[in-house]
């Protein structure tokens, strides 16, 4: 395996493990976050049991989000690796499709009420994220003269070489 798609390899399984941190840190939750109580202007306690159950909700929601993203990015780190096009492109899709609009709702909430609002983690996994895909794209072009990428499973004919 090329050096560039080794950090590709890396940085996915870092941003991917820090997505399971994050789905098993809000499942297991039995309360909302202590920043969530400053956004909201209420503490736990003085929610009433449908307020608490709709909040516990919210964050299983959130768990999921980050526990399909992350399981989903992982299992494509070995087409990435493979050179195939297709995944590189998905895999950072889908961690775009969730990283960038939680840091944009974490950046505006902490904007508004001065919560301190975590965004390292979300951060660090949209940059690992981004990072992954720029190695993967760069050990996809240092392939050896006279291959091309790999592309099977998209299209008709995938993974055919064209006839001379």
């Amino acid at each position: 395996m090329k050096a560039w798609m080794k950090f590709a390899a890396a940085f996915y399984a870092l941003s991917g493990a820090i997505g399971l941190f994050m789905a098993v840190r809000y499942w297991t939750a039995d309360q909302f976050m202590p920043y969530h109580a400053i956004v909201s202007g209420s503490s736990w306690e003085s929610l009433t049991p449908g307020v608490q159950r709709f909040a516990l909700g919210m964050l299983k929601i959130v768990s999921a989000g980050f526990l399909a993203t992350s399981v989903t990015g992982l299992m494509l780190i070995a087409p990435v690796v493979r050179g195939e096009a297709w995944a590189r492109r998905t895999a950072l899709a889908g961690q775009c499709a969730l990283l960038v609009p939680l840091l944009y709702t974490t950046l505006s909430l902490r904007a508004a009420t001065g919560a301190p609002m975590p965004v390292g983690a979300t951060a660090t996994a949209l940059a690992l994220a981004i990072a992954a895909f720029i190695a993967a794209e760069m050990g996809a072009r240092q392939q050896s003269p006279g291959s091309q990428p790999r592309n099977r499973g998209v299209g008709i004919g995938a993974g055919q070489r064209p006839s001379a």
